[in-house]
């Protein structure tokens, strides 16, 4: 059976700032509970749930929101996470905009 651990903390899904009680199982987070003794007292729905949103497979991974890396921003290029997902960054570009430009599926592309 993995190790249990408990760390003290803020949540952070919103601004309140809910003192919390972080329960791992291994490496792995497994429940959000209420801070004794903090003003606030509670968790929310959102930290009731969280082990489900933090681990759903649908959860959005990207700050662009499509399940694809989006490099835009230099600071997202070698997070080690998401070189995993996608070693390469793609881009994205409508087939009416691609075809004037000479840009088929799968061509590699420069841009600067």
């Amino acid at each position: 059976m993995a190790e249990k651990r408990i760390k003290k903390g803020l949540c952070g899904v919103c601004p309140a700032g809910c003192g919390i009680e972080i329960v791992f199982k291994g490496e792995r987070l497994h429940q959000i509970k209420p801070l004794e003794g903090h003003p606030l007292g509670i968790v929310c729905t959102h930290g009731v749930h969280s082990e489900e949103i933090v681990y759903s497979p649908d959860r959005l991974q990207f700050p662009s929101g499509t399940r694809i890396q989006s490099a835009f921003r230099s600071q997202h290029l070698n997070i080690p996470g998401l070189l995993k997902l996608q070693d390469k960054p793609n881009i994205l570009i409508h087939p009416e905009n691609a075809k004037p430009r000479g840009i088929r599926e799968g061509d590699r592309v420069w841009f600067g």
